[in-house]
């Protein structure tokens, strides 16, 4: 079971055009799923195409056997089932927190106060949203979607407006009741955080087009895309020579996976950790490259290093002494070839 899209397409046109698809993806049902992607590249309007909130030109969106859209019918918002949390959290102003959750829900004053200490805002049921910080009123926007008693929980940057510092405490409210309930929620996001944070499924989006889609184990240890790699780790993309079954890299030749061996654009999807210093005296498997530049990160110290015309982060172990210098490096077991597709590296690349 699953939600399905199929064949999907949507156009808007006017000052600013738009085309999402054609799509397909298969969402897992009782997962917490989350799009993911740069600004502009259509992951909210696929998620209000989930809702009913948006009517595709073509396609089919069905959630198990319920059909939403199928091209001939649309199945209205109310008759979805669906919890929405708005970027702007969408609170009536003038309605206090408490009174929010029992006119969504149609739910007694008993069942709101039940609902508002899930998510920790027991002592704020008589307080208007204007007296709410940020991450109380995401708070209340989420208890209020789920009073509903939805078979979807659909999210749009649901933590835009909250603080960094508090962010994580509604990642985990997120996270406990989507579980706990065993809710198939959909989270909109362009933070790879937020998306690592939030989802066991990730569906990578690029221009109107999914680009990759799995779980997050997948996505983040064995990318096949090259935007993927670049988009979610940072990666730095160190193009290779393919010859057959394999590729020729500064370190020497690498296997091709068999499932990327029909592509004749491949590239190594570096990150820092990928890569170390090394004093081996052999020159087998090992680079050679010029140091020139080093700044400290949370995990410790990063080096730039040029190596055959590219500039790679390198993890070191120390601040290093000399600028400018040789250094050998050793390629880790671990890193992947991605598929090189230059019509969205570039923009993809550093994001």
């Amino acid at each position: 079971m699953s939600l399905s899209i199929q064949e999907l397409s949507f156009a808007r046109k006017g000052q600013v055009s738009f085309q999402l698809g054609p799509l397909d993806l298969e969402l897992p049902l009782g997962k917490r799923s989350v799009l993911l992607g740069p600004s502009g590249c259509g992951k909210t309007t696929l998620l209000r195409i989930i809702a009913g909130l948006e009517t595709p030109q073509q396609g089919r969106v069905q959630l198990g056997e319920q059909v939403f859209d199928d091209g001939a019918s649309h199945l209205d918002p109310q008759k979805r089932r669906v919890g929405f949390v708005f970027q702007n959290m969408a609170l009536w102003p003038h309605m206090r927190a408490d009174k929010q959750i029992r006119f969504a829900g149609r739910c007694s004053a008993k069942q709101a106060g039940e609902w508002l200490a899930r998510v920790g805002l027991a002592d704020k049921a008589k307080r208007l949203p204007g007296e709410l910080s940020g991450g109380e009123g995401g708070r209340l926007a989420l208890a209020r979607a789920l009073a509903q008693e939805p078979q979807l929980l659909l999210l749009d940057e649901p933590l835009r407006s909250v603080d960094p510092h508090l962010r994580e405490g509604l990642q985990h409210t997120i996270r406990e009741l989507s579980d706990e309930l065993g809710l198939t929620t959909i989270t909109v996001t362009h933070d790879r955080e937020e998306a690592l944070a939030l989802g066991e499924h990730l569906v990578l989006m690029h221009e109107g087009q999914v680009v990759e889609a799995g779980s997050v184990d997948e996505l983040w240890g064995q990318p096949h895309k090259a935007f993927t790699a670049s988009f979610l780790r940072n990666a730095h993309l160190l193009p290779v020579r393919c010859q057959g079954a394999k590729a020729e890299t500064p370190w020497g030749i690498l296997p091709i996976p068999p499932a990327l061996q029909e592509h004749a654009k491949l590239a190594l999807a570096l990150v820092p950790q990928d890569l170390s210093l090394s004093d081996a005296s052999s020159q087998q498997g090992i680079a050679s490259g010029r140091i020139l530049d080093q700044y400290r990160a949370p995990a410790g110290w990063i080096g730039e290093v040029e190596v055959d015309g590219h500039k790679l982060h390198v993890a070191l172990p120390a601040k290093h002494e000399t600028l400018g210098s040789t250094v050998q490096l050793e390629l880790r077991p671990g890193a992947n070839l991605v598929q090189l597709d230059d019509a969205i590296t570039a923009q993809g690349q550093g994001s």
